[in-house]
């Protein structure tokens, strides 16, 4: 179940799922790639102040 960060409930939306993979010029894997995705709630808002290194 996918939460919401801002009050533990249960996520609204369409839950989509991502796959690849990170290659770099030549095609070949990179180890250990950070990918990091942001996705706006079903008001098109993002929570910041759900994260505490981005909290003001």
């Amino acid at each position: 179940m996918a939460t919401n960060a801002g009050t533990g409930q249960e996520a609204i939306g369409q839950r989509i799922v991502i796959q690849g993979k990170v290659t770099d010029e030549a095609g070949k894997p990179v180890s250990q790639a950070f990918i990091e995705i942001w996705q706006a709630n079903t008001a098109g808002a993002m929570c910041i102040n759900c994260i505490p290194e981005m909290r003001l």
